[in-house]
């Protein structure tokens, strides 16, 4: 998988004259004598290497193929061909950056999306950025509202909530010091959200000036 964190696992290939010797050690003795399957003799031992640099280059073609078929070891232009896919051409490799530095903005940039944490983790990056803090309150999540979630109590028509629509509807506050959100901040959060919450619910957002 593309976003797999667990190292790919790889054997030492040695080198080309370890691959030939490998075809060798295949072949029966009873087919051969000791003196044609050493190392550098004769016709067979001819074609083996011949063979054998072939497999050590396939191997090396193989496993360049798999370590692109990770965001942690993918390199050169299949990072580019990897943030195209992700992002549709919005985060394009700058001028003269390293395979390295690039992989650290697509990672960056990913996040968890159609769920809650992902919509945490959205505006925690946009707080940290802006300046504000926030609260997220789930009527129907017991972490959020303990027994006392829907139809009263904390929430729904209750302290936190208000007539929410539908299950896994949230309530979204952003408290915050004037004059630090603006009508672009508030776009910016805004879009943050649609881009990470899950799809059919609805997300009440209240701006809250703090005191």
């Amino acid at each position: 998988m593309l976003f797999d964190l667990y190292p790919i696992y790889e054997f030492g290939p040695g080198t080309w004259q370890d691959h030939a010797q490998r075809i060798m050690d295949l072949i029966p003795d009873s087919w051969v004598g000791d003196t044609a399957k050493l190392r550098g003799t004769g016709v067979l031992a001819s074609v083996a290497q011949g063979v054998g640099m072939l497999t050590f280059q396939n191997y090396f073609a193989a496993r360049y193929q798999q370590l692109q078929t990770r965001i942690a070891t993918a390199t050169d232009t299949n990072l580019d061909l990897i943030s195209a896919d992700l992002f549709g051409g919005t985060l394009p490799r700058l001028p003269n950056e390293l395979d390295n530095a690039y992989r650290v903005r697509i990672q960056q940039h990913i996040s968890p999306q159609a769920t809650r944490f992902g919509m945490q983790l959205a505006l925690q990056y946009l707080s940290n950025l802006l300046n504000f803090t926030f609260a997220i309150v789930e009527d129907g999540n017991t972490y959020d509202c303990m027994s006392l979630g829907t139809y009263g109590g904390l929430g729904t028509l209750g302290a936190l909530g208000g007539a929410l629509v539908g299950p896994g509807d949230v309530y979204i506050t952003i408290f915050y010091r004037p004059p630090n959100v603006t009508s672009i901040i508030q776009t910016t959060i805004y879009a943050a959200i649609n881009a990470c919450k899950p799809e059919g619910i609805t997300c009440f957002v209240a701006f809250v000036q703090h005191p």
